[in-house]
């Protein structure tokens, strides 16, 4: 049987690197001193963070629900929101469509033409860091708001993050290809030929792409 398990965690991802390299393999890798082990912690956060802008990757789809409390109108972001995605947000107690983000010159026409809370449908933005509704409902509501996040770990609670942070972390990318990029980029980082990682990283990239 093939030794192959789309995602793995952070523990696992190292030591078959390691391994890949005939390099020891660690008992635990964030307790460990061995300065290949560190390194290839430290080159895990950044392909993570450079595998985001690659693709549209599904496992970063979320969906942000909200119960709107009367007279409120701002509430905070999902941790790892990224963005919202566009013409995707339903009020699901009205079964109407939400419309926004409303951009800066809409916003301060609404706000000038003091239209209240007469609108068919909620209108919102997103400012300072926060959801914001132009009005708010007179009666609770469950709003619907289907975003793209940007975290590629999922720790043990089922939360997730935008590094590794412990041994059982889960980095959500496909293990094939997460292995191969932290391979190449570690073999860049020693200054070895990296011919044939980059290219064994490309054609992973490909596939997974197209398997996504």
């Amino acid at each position: 049987m093939a030794d192959y398990q789309r995602v793995l965690t952070a523990q696992d991802t190292v030591n078959r690197v390691l391994a890949r390299l005939g390099l020891p393999l660690a008992t635990s890798v964030f307790d460990s001193a061995d300065g290949n082990v560190k390194q290839l912690i430290s080159i895990a956060n950044d392909v993570g963070q450079e595998l985001l802008t690659e693709s549209q990757w599904q496992f970063l789809n979320r969906d942000h629900q909200i119960t709107t409390v009367p007279g409120q109108t701002e509430y905070p972001l999902p941790t790892d929101f990224d963005r919202y995605v566009s013409d995707a947000q339903w009020n699901l107690s009205t079964r109407l469509p939400m419309l926004g983000s409303i951009g800066d010159a809409q916003w301060a026409e609404l706000k000038a033409r003091q239209l209240g809370g007469l609108t068919i449908a909620l209108l919102f933005r997103v400012d300072q860091g926060k959801l914001v509704l132009y009005a708010s409902p007179s009666e609770a509501q469950v709003i619907s708001l289907p975003y793209v996040g940007r975290g590629w770990v999922s720790a043990v609670d089922g939360s997730f993050q935008d590094s590794v942070e412990s041994n059982d972390d889960l980095i959500l990318y496909d293990s094939r290809l997460f292995r191969a990029k932290l391979l190449l980029e570690w073999q860049t980082s020693k200054g070895f030929d990296t011919t044939a990682a980059e290219r064994r990283y490309l054609s992973l990239l490909g596939a997974a792409k197209n398997g996504d």
